[in-house]
């Protein structure tokens, strides 16, 4: 997966299905039909794009990430590639996903929230944490992303939310969620994921990891953050 290669190779990954006749471009034998695996042909380094990264994190770890942040993890893996000089293995390729996109803390969280579900609607209650302001607030609604991304805008962070998807990770009974969230702040899109026991969780995981990589993408939080904010 290096250069232009890389995108009609993942296409064509994707479209092939169990049984069929191996066509997938630039692959002339299906590599597992002479004692190969598929991680053997696969090379990811800086002139890599999103294709090979989104494969990788597919197939190999399971993560079904949106195009968009395929994207941007695209490019921290090149900036690691271009520091390391060579190519990145899968395991860095989860590693800098996991550190850049999942569950990432910093100046933002959402502290111990409180979830009660009833019917078609929601009750939270959870404390905003703004670097060192916090805000506690109990609202209600039809869902709880609409319920929490309320609360943090009263909490003086303003965005508009870009994106939503979400799927189970592992199999059977062990499987946990993962959720992925895209924001649009100080008008620029930036998407974060979430990892835990159900969808739920992981939604407002993600919601945080968005918010957190907008504001650390700032040269400086006070031009996010509202002059006058009155604490909880």
């Amino acid at each position: 997966f290096s250069g232009s290669h890389q995108d009609a190779i993942n296409k064509g990954m994707a479209r092939q299905r169990e049984g069929q006749q191996w066509y997938i471009p630039y692959l002339p034998i299906d590599p597992t039909d002479v004692g190969r695996s598929y991680a053997s042909i696969i090379r990811v380094n800086s002139q890599s794009g999103k294709g090979g990264v989104a494969y990788v994190l597919k197939e190999r770890f399971g993560y079904d990430i949106p195009a968009a942040m395929a994207a941007q993890v695209s490019e921290k893996v090149q900036a690691y590639s271009e520091a390391k000089g060579g190519v990145v293995s899968e395991e860095e390729i989860l590693e800098i996903f996991q550190r850049h996109f999942v569950n990432v803390d910093g100046p933002f969280a959402i502290e111990n929230p409180d979830i009660s579900m009833k019917a078609n609607d929601a009750a939270v209650s959870a404390t905003i944490r703004i670097e060192e302001k916090r805000f506690r607030y109990r609202e209600t609604g039809s869902g709880v992303i609409e319920i929490v991304s309320r609360m943090i805008r009263k909490g003086g962070l303003s965005f508009e939310m870009a994106h939503y998807s979400e799927h189970a990770i592992g199999p059977g009974s062990d499987a946990s969620a993962v959720a992925y969230i895209g924001v649009h702040m100080n008008d620029a899109l930036y998407l974060g994921a979430g990892e835990g026991e159900n969808i739920t969780s992981a939604s407002v995981h993600a919601l945080q990891s968005a918010i957190n990589r907008a504001l650390q993408a700032q040269e400086k939080l006070d031009t996010i953050l509202p002059k006058k904010c009155v604490e909880a």
